[in-house]
């Protein structure tokens, strides 16, 4: 029995109820173990929480494939690889600026700073779920702006 205790003693050791009680002492009532869910799984749903990855663009991404099941699109106003630069019909990615006209550029911006422009895969042209835009407000950083659109295809 001495044995059996000492696994109980770490997260990646913990099992069954002791695992529940670990959760109940780091964050009380807001994580809890779904129904039938393994000891794995809610032991990787714990890890998660107590060591968030927050504020990155890798989040969002991250974030929107979990909703959708796709991989999204982002777009950041001032990173020049999002937006391109001038572009033609012909040579869509050579010079520098902005993608005025051509479909697969974007219009790029050094005044929008914190702002980002997320294009979710979902087939379709309906508002985001409010899942998602909670979801994705939960990992972007205090006072930046995620305009979130649903699209049939990323292009």
């Amino acid at each position: 029995m001495l044995a059996s205790t000492t696994d109980q003693t770490r997260l990646a050791t913990m099992t069954g109820a002791f695992l529940d009680m670990f959760a109940a002492d780091f964050f009380g009532t807001t994580l809890t173990r779904a129904t039938g869910e393994s000891d794995d799984a809610f032991r990787t749903r714990i890890e998660e929480a107590l060591f968030p990855s927050l504020g990155t663009r890798p989040d969002v991404m991250n974030v929107m494939a979990d909703e959708v099941g796709a991989e999204g699109r982002v777009i950041e106003p001032r990173n020049a690889t999002d937006c391109k630069g001038i572009g033609t019909l012909v040579s869509p990615a050579i010079g520098g600026g902005y993608g005025y006209g051509v479909a697969a550029l974007r219009y790029g911006s050094r005044g929008a700073p914190f702002q980002l422009f997320a294009q979710l895969p979902t087939g379709d042209t309906n508002p985001p779920a409010t899942q998602t835009l909670t979801r994705i407000a939960a990992v972007m950083p205090a006072g930046t702006i995620a305009w979130v659109q649903d699209v049939e295809k990323t292009d």
